[in-house]
């Protein structure tokens, strides 16, 4: 643990931005406001020559915050609009307590966050046999030409809505010409939807989902079917992709993700696929932040996000995470080692598809990434 700051209200969700502002991330709270931050790092070495190993500093530092909804309103979740879409502007999808699914504008240099579509949301989550809202817990956007907004409710329902943004104008869109599709594939609500890019193995958008009865699984909306699934022990709240690598012999791709298991901890994940079309998730990894507290719940966590790995054999990296605990109302920034890396052997004889793993690591505080928890689950 390197750095914690108080907050006002509980954190729901967190992430970085991501490019040329990758040290500023964003939180949202309980009360109906988003919060800008940024992380500071120093290093103090007593030569000009300093290396990754020397003592250094990170702190979190506030920027600005916005009252976007009422201080009553819950944000259970938001997303920045992938950089892939520069037509849409700086947007922001989120989901409220009361089924909301929203789109807003941001900017850094204004200190401002503003709702679009004149306060409404683009869609509401219903209660399966009653005409009242449900809550939303998650959405994920794709950046795609219309843009396709996935939103999950405490019903079950996972949504699709595909709405087709105007060229000319960065922040116009037609309700009129939105369309929406409804799956349902979860025994309990849906907290955590994380699209997955195509591969070598599938030009298909995949997502993975998590669930209130704490299970992960891989599905195709294409096929309408669930191809992996895995039980993490606790309600999935998060799922944060850490990268991706695709092998060619033999042909395989493997997705890394740290996932956020509310009172199970934080995981990271590992999901596998083949040529031959089997599909498999795995725990690699385990993260007890905020330590081993059994009244208290991570929500939320973040990955600062890294470069393209280009063709290698091995990658090596210290990842810069933020979390956020919910009932002691803390942000907490901490680190650990992620390796990168393809076993000459394997891939000589054809027999696995990628080596990613992530490594033990004693951080300042004792925190440890205990190794080999869980099995591979595939369909």
């Amino acid at each position: 643990m390197l750095h914690t700051i108080d907050c006002d209200s509980g954190i729901y969700d967190i992430h970085f931005l991501g490019g040329e502002e990758n040290d500023y991330f964003a939180a949202v709270s309980s009360t109906g406001v988003v919060s800008f931050y940024y992380v500071n790092e120093k290093v103090f070495a007593s030569h000009p020559y300093a290396k990754e190993d020397d003592v250094h500093e990170i702190k979190i530092h506030p920027l600005f915050k916005a009252q976007v909804f009422s201080q009553t309103t819950i944000i259970t979740f938001f997303q920045f609009i992938p950089a892939q879409a520069p037509h849409l502007g700086s947007l922001i999808s989120a989901t409220t307590d009361d089924g909301g699914i929203y789109l807003m504008k941001y900017c850094l240099n204004n200190f401002t966050v503003d709702l679009l579509n004149n306060g409404e949301p683009i869609n509401k989550h219903q209660l399966r046999y009653a005409n009242t809202p449900d809550n939303a817990w998650c959405c994920a956007v794709s950046a795609s030409d219309p843009l396709t907004i996935y939103s999950g409710g405490d019903g079950g329902y996972l949504i699709q809505d595909i709405v087709s943004f105007g060229h000319s104008k960065p922040y116009s869109y037609s309700m009129e010409k939105k369309r929406s599709h409804t799956h349902m594939f979860h025994d309990a609500g849906v907290t955590a939807i994380l699209p997955l890019t195509p591969s070598s193995l599938t030009d298909e958008e995949l997502l993975l989902t998590g669930s209130y009865d704490e299970h992960v699984r891989l599905y195709s909306t294409k096929d309408k079917k669930v191809l992996a699934d895995l039980s993490l022990d606790g309600g999935v709240y998060r799922l944060k992709s850490l990268g991706q690598v695709n092998w060619f012999r033999p042909q395989s791709t493997t997705y890394a993700i740290l996932a956020c298991c509310m009172h199970a901890g934080t995981k990271i994940i590992h999901v596998k696929g083949s040529k031959i079309g089997r599909w498999s998730i795995e725990v690699v990894g385990s993260l007890n932040v905020p330590g081993n507290d059994p009244n208290n719940y991570c929500y939320a966590a973040a990955a600062r996000l890294s470069g393209p790995l280009g063709i290698t054999t091995k990658y090596e990296e210290k990842r810069l995470c933020v979390s956020g605990t919910w009932i002691d109302k803390k942000l907490v920034v901490w680190e650990f080692k992620h390796e990168f890396k393809r076993p000459e052997d394997q891939v000589i004889e054809g027999s696995h598809s990628t080596g990613i793993h992530v490594t033990p690591q004693e951080v300042s505080t004792g925190l440890q990434v205990p190794m080999g928890s869980g099995k591979p689950v595939s369909n």
